[in-house]
């Protein structure tokens, strides 16, 4: 065999191998595009799908959330009503008693009279006891421990409220029998009544989040 012709197959060989490797690469790096391309496309489906059945999740739970936050929100807005009806009566009636360092005196022979016209302030706070009541009872509804525990607070508030108010009038009560003024610094009762106030915003803005869907992923 002469030396042109061993060198024409051995270079025909080589080209061969050459290309058959080239081949064999691009058909590697089709196959890995291919399953990296079918890899991403199911990752995709796979989160789209998540995501819908999530989004439903969450439509679902403020849907059922609804049904027990939004009597709650009304109960809370008609505590802070009867909050407002209970101040400006107080305010009313102990006004013209105001002394020095915003004190409250009543002369000996005027207690009688400040007595009744304290009966307006005590239907006012019959009211908000009503909707304590009422609030309380809605509580045990409510699976968000956040917004539990402010309201877990403001019944607190508001309990403590009805004690201070009913201490002042005992106080009052028993004033009746002796000789002197009765002095009384109904600050104690008026901030109380704003914290209350504050206290009834914060929940309903907690209420508002988790009726706009507020944690429900983690539910």
């Amino acid at each position: 065999m002469s030396d042109i012709l061993l060198g024409t197959i051995i270079g025909g060989i080589i080209g061969f191998a050459c290309s058959a490797v080239v081949a064999l690469i691009n058909g590697y790096y089709s196959f890995k595009s291919k399953r990296e391309d079918n890899l991403i496309r199911r990752e995709e489906l796979s989160t789209r799908i998540h995501h819908e059945k999530n989004s439903a999740l969450i439509s679902r739970i403020i849907e059922i959330r609804t049904t027990y936050l939004a009597p709650l929100s009304g109960q809370l807005g008609q505590l802070y009503t009867s909050m407002e009806d209970f101040r400006v009566k107080l305010i009313t009636v102990i006004t013209p008693y105001q002394h020095e360092e915003d004190k409250t005196q009543v002369e000996e022979a005027k207690k009688q009279e400040f007595i009744r016209q304290l009966e307006t302030v005590a239907t006012a706070l019959s009211g908000i006891d009503t909707h304590r009541t009422r609030i309380y009872g809605a509580t045990c509804k409510v699976t968000d421990m956040n917004l539990r525990e402010l309201l877990n607070d403001l019944i607190e508030k508001l309990y403590s409220l009805t004690v201070t108010y009913y201490k002042m009038h005992l106080s009052l009560l028993k004033e009746t029998t002796t000789g002197h003024d009765f002095i009384y610094d109904f600050e104690a009762l008026l901030k109380p009544v704003r914290d209350i106030s504050i206290s009834i915003g914060i929940s309903n803005r907690r209420i508002e989040s988790l009726r706009a869907g507020a944690d429900a992923g983690d539910e």
